[in-house]
C-alpha cells in the first residue's frame, strides 16, 4: 500500500512540475494522480493506518483489540485526506466548486490534526499517530496554500504562455457573476483541452 501511495504522490508532484514548465500533459497527470489518491485514501487508508495486512482488510477479526474511538478517528482522517486531493484537483484544473472542496478538506484536516496531535503527545503509541501526522500536515499546508492563492494568480502562472486566456480569466475573476464571461472561460478551457488532445494524437 505504501508503494501505491508513493507512486500517486510522485505522479502528482511530477504533473505539477510539468504544469509549471507549461507542458500540457501535466494537467492530465495531476488529475489522474489526485483522483486515484483520493480513492486510495477513501477505501484503503483506514486499515492501512491501523496496520491491518492487506489480505485481512475485510476480515472482522483483524480489527479485534482496536478501540472504536481509534477506528472512528482514523475514519475522520481518511475522510479529510480523501477530500483534500479532490479539492486540489478542482483548484488546479479550474473546475467549479474548488474553494468549497478545499475548504471542507482543510476544515476536517485541521480538526483531525488537533485531535491527533494531542493524542500523539499523550499516547504511548507514537508510531500510529506519526503515520497520521506525516500525511495530515503536508496536505493541510498544501491545501491551505492553494486555498489562499487567488485563482487569477494561479492562472497567470500556469497559463502564462496564453495571454489571451489569462486576460479573459482576469476579467471573469473581477466579475464572477457575469454568466457570459463564465461561459467564455468554460469554452476556452474546453478548447484548450481539445487542442491538447489533437496534438497528442498527431
Amino acid at each position: 500500500m505504501k508503494k501505491i501511495e508513493f507512486i500517486l504522490l510522485a505522479g502528482f508532484l511530477f504533473g505539477l512540475t510539468l504544469m509549471s514548465f507549461l507542458i500540457d500533459i501535466g494537467f492530465s497527470i495531476v488529475g489522474f494522480s489526485l483522483s486515484f489518491l483520493s480513492v486510495f485514501y477513501f477505501i484503503c487508508s483506514v486499515p492501512f493506518f491501523l496496520g491491518v495486512p492487506f489480505k485481512k482488510y475485510f476480515t472482522k477479526s483483524a480489527y479485534t483489540g482496536i478501540s472504536i474511538l481509534r477506528i472512528v478517528g482514523t475514519v475522520g482522517v481518511a475522510y479529510g485526506l480523501s477530500i483534500a486531493p479532490i479539492g486540489l484537483m478542482f483548484k488546479l484544473l479550474l473546475l467549479p466548486g474548488a474553494s468549497l472542496m478545499l475548504g471542507i478538506g482543510i476544515g476536517v484536516q485541521a480538526i483531525m490534526l488537533i485531535i491527533v496531535m494531542s493524542k500523539f503527545i499523550e499516547s504511548g503509541d507514537k508510531e500510529f499517530y506519526k503515520r497520521l501526522l506525516i500525511r495530515l500536515i503536508p496536505f493541510l499546508a498544501i491545501g491551505f496554500f492553494f486555498h489562499k492563492t487567488p485563482t487569477n494568480k494561479q492562472v497567470g502562472f500556469f497559463y502564462r504562455d496564453q495571454p489571451e486566456f489569462v486576460e479573459l480569466y482576469n476579467r471573469y475573476y473581477e466579475d464572477p457573476t457575469n454568466e457570459e464571461l463564465a461561459m467564455e472561460v468554460e469554452d476556452a478551457i474546453y478548447e484548450m483541452g481539445e487542442g491538447n488532445d489533437r496534438e497528442r494524437e498527431e
